[in-house]
């Protein structure tokens, strides 16, 4: 029968769980200090967050919202939905996309 070892100085997890083992209090109390600096520095370095009053969009919704501001759509109400559909080798002229087109209006229309 072949036996697998395993050399004790250079499996790195087996050590540290040994350490651990012999020094349960140290380990305990290191993890805790290492939580703590970790949330006082997330505290301290903070967030960022996307200005809501902006619009500052990425993406596709960027796109979007590019082409509403300057294709000269108008919002009336800005609770409105928006829906943006696109169709790949139709125009706008097309019977298929303006049956689409009608078909998503009847649909969002009760919403």
């Amino acid at each position: 029968m072949h036996r697998l070892t395993v050399d004790p100085a250079r499996n790195v997890a087996a050590r540290m769980g040994r350490w651990s083992a012999g020094h349960r209090g140290t380990a305990v109390f290191g993890w805790l200090a290492f939580v703590v600096a970790s949330v006082v520095i997330g505290v301290g370095v903070g967030q960022r967050t996307i200005d809501q009053n902006n619009n500052n969009t990425v993406g596709p919704s960027q796109r979007a919202d590019q082409i509403l501001r300057h294709g000269g759509f108008r919002q009336s109400n800005p609770l409105t939905e928006i829906v943006v559909v696109q169709g790949q080798g139709v125009t706008v002229a097309s019977p298929a996309f303006r049956a689409a087109i009608g078909d998503v209006v009847r649909t969002v229309a009760p919403l």
